[in-house]
């Protein structure tokens, strides 16, 4: 697994708001923040195409999991992504 296009846009972010993230939970995390582009069901998939397992859950997936299909049918596109809550996405910081 490689994660240098996160690592690239949170050092971009960085320039806007400390530590590229807009959580100090983030910061933290071992190897760094991610950047996650979707989420589906259990799993995150970053903007690198790495497809991780959620074991935080706290992180938006709560009892449903991302982008549930009877959710989601009447969502916009934008919900499809998966719940933006407590994650850095393209374009949310």
């Amino acid at each position: 697994m490689e994660f240098n296009r996160s690592a690239a846009l949170i050092a971009e972010n960085a320039k806007y708001v400390e530590g590229g993230v807009n959580s100090n939970f983030r910061i933290g995390m071992q190897g760094g923040p991610l950047v996650f582009q979707w989420g589906d069901g259990p799993y995150l998939i970053d903007v690198d195409r790495n497809r991780l397992i959620d074991y935080y859950c706290g992180m938006g997936a709560m009892v449903l999991g991302y982008t549930p299909p009877r959710s989601a049918a009447g969502g916009e596109d934008s919900d499809r992504q998966g719940h933006p809550v407590c994650r850095p996405i393209g374009g949310g910081v």
